[in-house]
């Protein structure tokens, strides 16, 4: 199964499967992390991003979602 093909902003879906009603995902290896554990280490560091931090994020997110959609 594949839903999003060769996007730099989107994290590939390899798999997914149910066990006891419990739902994993495979997906490939993302060498940056996660955005919940940036923010996490970046908040707690500073207790906020600075607004460079939070346009990069957006556009990023952006990005990801308009790679969904096409």
């Amino acid at each position: 199964m594949i839903l999003c093909r060769k996007s730099a902003h989107v994290v590939t879906l390899v798999d997914y499967f149910e066990i006891e009603g419990e739902t994993f995902i495979v997906s490939k290896y993302a060498p940056g992390g996660d955005l919940c554990t940036y923010l996490n280490k970046h908040v707690k560091k500073n207790n906020q991003l600075s607004e460079e931090q939070t346009q990069l994020i957006m556009h990023q997110l952006a990005k990801g979602v308009r790679d969904i959609h096409k």
